[in-house]
């Protein structure tokens, strides 16, 4: 053909090889033991558990690890086997390659290019189950160079996909350093060694500045319960908002009483919802402290929908 170079030739790919068809296994033949059987699933993905069978079958249904192997049904695609030796079901070709005509290895990548262009063309069938028939599949003309060259077309794209691959692992490393730089940045930048603090710059325009020590301290002397000189307690089992500081009540370093607390939560609410009306108490027990009590869980009850603003 013109414009080929000498000693390629186009060809078909039923004279690259035999292609074999495997065997049509019924769910009779599956059981836990014997040789595993390939099915579609477990060239597409690995991790997938394999039906097993002790169905004797002619061998050359029988696939050693390396060998070549065409889905042609559904996941249309090439493969090399790299596990153990299994028998082969049906809708995969084994290929059992013709060394005079095509390299192995360079007849995978052959095959791959091939399933590629045919899945463009008329050649694909089934509306929900696609595949390519054997006639048309084994007719497919494919460009044949001589074996020599083959051997190197073979080598020059494993050198690529071995840089490919190194590529991509210097990639996810990359990636993972940079979640790590992220953090450390985050990290100075909280501790505030990112920028100069306010002590390193007035000690270097020699001038004064205002701790935060001193800034706490006076603002727990400006009115309030801190206007008692009294800071907020520690105690594992106050609540936040027990320790409120701007409270009037409590005395120096004790925690509120439960009354206190549902007085000031109640308080807090009538300035958050002035339009309130006040519930009816006329009916509960007359005692100032009783009293007090029924009506701090009245409107607490009443309000319990918006009491995440205090939290």
């Amino acid at each position: 053909m013109i414009g080929l170079r000498e000693g390629w030739r186009w060809a078909r790919i039923g004279e690259t090889g035999e292609y074999v068809n495997g065997v049509a296994f019924k769910p009779t033949d599956w059981g836990p033991q014997g040789l595993p059987i390939i099915r579609i699933q477990n060239l597409t993905d690995p991790g997938k558990a394999f039906n097993r069978t002790t169905r004797t079958v002619d061998p050359i249904f029988v696939v050693e690890t390396g060998a070549l192997l065409v889905s042609w049904s559904a996941s249309l695609d090439a493969f090399l086997w790299d596990r153990e030796t299994a028998v082969l079901n049906q809708h995969i070709f084994k290929v059992i390659p013709n060394e005079k005509v095509a390299n192995k290895r360079f007849l995978y990548y052959l095959l791959k290019q091939a399933i590629l262009e045919m899945l463009k063309s008329e050649h694909l069938h089934g509306s929900t189950m696609k595949h390519i028939n054997r006639g048309p599949f084994l007719a497919h003309e494919v460009l044949l160079p001589p074996i020599g060259i083959q051997h190197r077309i073979v080598a020059e794209i494993e050198k690529q996909f071995t840089r490919l691959d190194a590529g991509v692992a210097a990639l996810k490393r990359a990636q993972a350093n940079l979640k790590r730089y992220r953090a450390a940045v985050l990290k100075a930048a909280c501790e505030g060694k990112l920028v100069p603090t306010e002590a390193e710059l007035a000690r270097a325009e020699g001038r004064g500045y205002e701790s935060g020590a001193a800034i706490w301290s006076a603002s727990w002397t400006s009115g309030g319960r801190a206007g008692r000189g009294v800071a907020p307690t520690k105690s594992r089992s106050c609540r936040r908002w027990r320790d409120y500081p701007r409270c009037p009540r409590g005395g120096a370093g004790r925690r509120w009483s439960s009354l206190e607390v549902f007085n000031w939560v109640g308080s807090v609410h009538r300035r958050m919802f002035p339009k309130i009306t006040r519930p009816d108490t006329s009916g509960l027990p007359t005692s100032q402290s009783a009293d007090s009590t029924c009506r701090m869980y009245s409107r607490w009850s009443s309000l319990r929908p918006n009491a995440s603003a205090l939290r």
